[in-house]
């Protein structure tokens, strides 16, 4: 339901990190460092940050970690990590002579330049309809298409409400079972209706 409604996640590699077995992962797209770092800023810029922005990084030979992007600069790379203590690119905790510098105050909020970054990160997850936009690759359904689709005919979908919103309208849709429970919202853009997001909603939350 989700890759029908908002789309698969899609991974970008850094290809000078050479990261091995990478034929697993099924929606890939591998790039230089310098190409790498402009990806994941374009991403930043797009809107993804913090959690929707997640990047695997490198500390060792043979160990990887994950950190959360809050801005990216021509010069370098605002981050969150969540390890419990220094971040594990703060100089002597990592193999690759990065030594990031903390923030300020919070123990989470650490700094790289672009050069340690390119140097250490890579991987991203990043939406595909974000990255797809990024690359100005059409990548949003209409929403006849997916009334159309398996999600609606296997699910039994039945629209039960349409609410204006400041950007178009909010299609709401209920399944064949469990009405009681279960509700789907569509927003959809004006003139044409395209599917610019989806979420399902647990009534009883």
């Amino acid at each position: 339901m989700v890759w029908e409604t908002t789309g698969v996640v899609w991974c970008l590699l850094n290809e000078d990190r050479n990261v091995e077995h990478v034929y697993r992962i099924p929606y890939r797209q591998s790039m230089p460092a310098s190409t790498f770092y402009d990806a994941v800023a374009a991403c930043s810029k797009a809107g993804l940050e913090s959690g929707a922005l997640p990047v695997f990084v490198a500390y060792a030979e043979s160990a990887g970690h994950c950190i959360y992007i809050r801005e990216v600069t021509d010069e370098h790379v605002h981050y969150m990590d969540p390890w419990p203590g220094r971040s594990l690119l703060a100089r002597h905790n990592n193999t690759f002579d990065v030594a990031a510098k903390r923030m300020d105050d919070s123990w989470k909020s650490w700094r790289v330049s672009r050069a340690e970054f390119e140097r250490v990160a890579y991987a991203i997850l990043v939406s595909a309809v974000v990255w797809c936009a990024v690359c100005d690759v059409e990548s949003t359904s209409r929403f006849a298409d997916i009334q159309a689709s398996e999600l609606f005919t296997f699910f039994h979908l039945t629209e039960v409400g349409r609410v204006p919103t400041e950007g178009g309208i909010r299609v709401e849709v209920e399944p064949g079972n469990w009405q009681e429970s279960i509700q789907i919202s569509f927003d959809l853009s004006p003139g044409a209706p395209r599917v610019e997001s989806a979420r399902p909603m647990n009534k009883e939350e």
